[in-house]
C-alpha cells in the first residue's frame, strides 16, 4: 500500500513519543485519525497540533484496562468526551 490519504488510523499512546510522531507522520500522509492515550493533557496537545494541520481527528483518553471474557485478553475503556 503506498496511498493512505483517507485512510484510517487509530494510535494507541498517540500523546507522546512514537505514537505523536506517527499521528504527525499520519497528518502529512492525508490520513484520519483515531487518538488515544492515558494522559489526557499530552493527548490534547498532540489533538491540538493535527487538527491544526488540517488532518480530520477524534481523541480519547484509555480510562483503564478492561478483562473481556473471551477473545482478547485486554481491552481499554475510552472516555466519552
Amino acid at each position: 500500500m503506498d496511498n493512505f490519504e483517507g485512510k484510517v488510523a487509530v494510535i494507541t499512546g498517540a500523546g507522546s513519543g512514537f505514537g505523536r510522531e506517527f499521528a504527525r507522520l499520519g497528518t502529512k500522509l492525508g490520513m484520519r485519525l483515531v487518538l488515544a492515550d492515558v494522559q489526557q493533557d499530552a493527548l490534547d496537545e498532540t489533538f491540538a497540533e493535527v487538527s491544526a494541520a488540517g488532518a480530520p481527528a477524534i481523541a480519547r483518553r484509555v480510562i483503564r484496562p478492561i478483562r473481556l471474557p473471551s477473545g482478547p485478553k485486554c481491552a481499554v475503556k475510552l472516555s466519552r468526551r
